[in-house]
């Protein structure tokens, strides 16, 4: 353990803020508890399942979270519902902080203003299929778009391809305990959660679960998602072997203990056996579909430690590197830290792939992808997506669907 010490220690540090908006961290914080298993049994609310069919948001479909007409119940639009300060939400995680939680109210509010007046869902069920939809379009079209390695994005996400045969009865734990945990490098020091906020808010005050939101604390999504490729004020940090120190100092909801979460992480590696970052690259170039890996995404091990700090570790070396930070350090070295090397986007296009596919509200039909189809079964509000899309071609720079192209098709 004295080595996973050494490491956790060398990776506390500040980074730079990178391309991608701040808002993209929580996306992936909200996948992550969509998918993968709750590890901490205090906060244990429901049966975590693989599929990425927004089950966090509609958990078992109780109806203690909507209203006689489907709507799910909030506090206005203001703050989530709450029972004596606690959530009264299916996924509690999403409730650990200011802005995951009023991610996940944004979402219920998506849900509410399809189904307002029947505009575009016709009952609760349409709109739950719709609001799904919606969601993993912007995990593809958007989310992925941004992060994963061009080619890895374009062979899974346009040629409906996959190439590592993980397995698909769960999550492996290459993805939930490693590759998907590149979120923890983007989180910033502070945000401005509206344009009143003129130095931002701690992401310590930010941890503020089971408790009533601040009036002051209401965000202003415009603050987190911009059109792609506009410079905007308020990016994630850069997905590197940097993580910010607050992430060092946690405070738990309920128990007064502080979390260390870099080294969580990296225990809870050792613990589930993962292999070393060289060790799973090698895998894959030997296997069966190891030459048409490294012919398509020129997949390589890395030759050396290039950030300094993890350098100068004791007994440390690229070869016995842990996968997790090996995968930060494939983000600093192929993507200059704007997105995820090689070996880091297989891992999550193909567990995320996976998981849409499988879900029973998918925007996979026959085992494949494809826009087009998806906007047509969105019926009036795929006609809708269209004319914005239309209106703000320049904007979106040749993309298709964004954040921000959502929140202004639905005036939020």
């Amino acid at each position: 353990m004295d080595l996973i010490s050494d490491i956790t220690n060398a990776m506390k540090g500040s980074s730079r803020f990178g391309s991608i908006d701040a808002g993209y961290t929580y996306i992936g914080q909200m996948i992550s508890h969509d998918i993968v298993p709750i590890t901490n049994p205090i906060h244990k609310t429901r049966n975590v399942t693989k599929e990425l069919n927004l089950d966090s948001l509609y958990g078992n479909e109780e109806a203690r979270y909507f209203d006689h007409i489907g709507e799910f119940k909030t506090n206005n639009d203001k703050d989530l519902a709450r029972q004596g300060g606690v959530a009264l939400i299916p996924e509690s995680r999403n409730d650990e902080n200011v802005i995951i939680a009023q991610l996940h109210l944004l979402w219920q509010r998506i849900h509410n203003k399809l189904l307002d007046k029947n505009k575009y869902a016709y009952n609760w069920a349409h709109a739950r299929n719709l609001t799904t939809l919606l969601f993993q379009l912007i995990v593809v079209e958007d989310f992925l778009r941004q992060l994963l390695n061009y080619s890895v994005y374009n062979e899974y996400f346009r040629k409906n391809k996959t190439y590592l045969s993980l397995d698909t009865s769960a999550i492996p734990s290459v993805f939930s305990h490693a590759a998907f945990r590149f979120g923890h490098s983007m989180t910033r020091p502070s945000y401005r959660l509206h344009a009143g906020h003129v130095s931002g808010v701690g992401l310590i005050e930010l941890i503020r679960a089971n408790q009533k939101l601040p009036d002051d604390f209401h965000i202003d999504w415009n603050m987190f998602f911009g059109w792609p490729g506009s410079r905007h004020e308020q990016n994630a940090n850069w997905i590197d072997t940097k993580i910010d120190e607050s992430m060092f100092e946690i405070p738990g909801s309920a128990s007064g203990r502080v979390f260390n979460i870099p080294k969580l992480n990296l225990i809870a590696g050792v613990k589930l056996q993962l292999p070393t970052g060289m060790k799973l690259c090698n895998k894959y170039l030997k296997g069966k579909r190891g030459k048409k890996i490294q012919r398509l995404f020129s997949l390589m091990p890395l030759r050396s430690i290039i950030d300094k700090e993890l350098a100068s570790v004791p007994n440390l070396a690229i070869d016995n590197m842990p996968l997790w930070p090996y995968l930060l350090l494939e983000a600093k070295s192929e993507a200059k830290g704007n997105g995820l090397g090689v070996l880091g986007s297989l891992i999550c296009a193909e567990v995320l792939l996976n998981s849409m596919k499988d879900s029973r509200y998918s925007i996979y039909r026959d085992g494949e992808y494809h826009y087009d189809e998806v906007i047509q079964r969105l019926g009036k509000l795929g006609e809708h997506i269209s004319t914005v899309v239309a209106r703000n071609a320049d904007k979106l720079e040749h993309r298709r669907f964004c954040m921000k192209l959502l929140l202004e098709t639905l005036e939020l």
